[in-house]
């Protein structure tokens, strides 16, 4: 089938989705992950989507006597199976927090912002992995539409851990970042050198890490990040934006393994109704090549 609607209320009933479907866009509906899987309270009259004479222009491709149920923790669970099958999920917004809150998505996290205000604005990315196939024919720049997407971080490890060590951190927990971090009744010794990484990648892993790598992800299920927000001093282009600092740099596409599949995550609204026809195709790139996302993927030694 090159196209067809499938509802949150389907998704919830059908446990072979993989069966009926190569992608699956769960484009944002403006609420939280909570609010997604429980939908809308249910007292008071239901809410239907019909075809009738005072509606004549809903329900024509999909329809349904009450809207308020939502997706349910067995529709997560039939997602799940549909990227594990072999499936691609894509994730916009508030349905890609949904896909990391649920836990689909090892390796990557997400930061709640505390100053940032994308309204409506113009934001400037920068290609990371011109070799993934979401990234056919594009430049090393595109300018994107996004309004306070999510802030992608991302791990090596499961179950967010692994994360950034500040820089000020004192592992005795004692005096200011210039005093010496001495262990009382211990000779000292040279702190080893904390590993580094750009804003946009995972902490590389140290030798102990390995050792104990229960949760570490091996390589090839590793997140890919195919766009990035650019440095702050050039993200903005046009609109209302304030604190862009805590979005700069930060991953803006992520291509998750899962399975036989994928997880791809937008920060960004590729395809918004206010004709962005630029990143129009990051999209369609990665349906078109649903069964083929790791071509030109490199992966980490270790």
């Amino acid at each position: 089938v090159p196209y067809a609607y499938v509802s949150t209320q389907d998704v919830s009933k059908e446990s072979e989705l993989r069966r009926k479907y190569d992608v699956i866009i769960f484009a944002p509906v403006g609420r939280g992950p909570g609010a997604i899987i429980s939908g809308m309270p249910m007292w008071g009259n239901p809410i239907p989507w019909k075809t009738t004479t005072l509606t004549p222009n809903l329900g024509k491709i999909d329809s349904t006597d009450d809207m308020r149920p939502g997706l349910g923790y067995s529709g997560l669970m039939n997602l799940q199976k549909f990227t594990e099958d072999g499936g691609l999920f894509i994730g916009v917004m508030d349905t890609a927090d949904l896909a990391v809150t649920a836990g689909f998505t090892p390796g990557v996290s997400i930061a709640r912002s505390q100053r940032l205000k994308a309204i409506g604005v113009v934001l400037r990315s920068k290609v990371v992995d011109a070799n993934s196939p979401i990234a056919y024919g594009y430049g090393d720049t595109l300018p994107v539409y996004c309004f306070n997407g999510p802030i992608f971080n991302l791990s090596n490890f499961a179950g967010g851990r692994g994360g950034r060590q500040r820089r000020d951190a004192r592992m005795t927990g004692r005096g200011t970042p210039d005093d010496p971090d001495t262990v009382q009744g211990r000779p000292p010794v040279e702190a080893p050198e904390l590993p580094t990484a750009e804003v946009w990648e995972a902490m590389p892993l140290t030798d102990e890490q390995r050792r104990n790598g229960i949760n570490v992800i091996p390589p090839a299920m590793r997140p890919r990040v195919v766009f990035r927000y650019a440095d702050n001093k050039d993200l903005f282009v046009s609109g209302l934006l304030d604190g862009g600092d805590e979005i700069a740099q930060h991953p803006m596409i992520v291509d998750v393994p899962s399975g036989q599949g994928h997880l791809v995550l937008f920060s960004n609204n590729p395809i918004w109704r206010g004709q962005t026809k630029g990143s129009y195709f990051l999209v369609f790139n990665a349906i078109l090549n649903f069964d083929n996302l790791n071509a030109g993927r490199k992966l980490d030694e270790k």
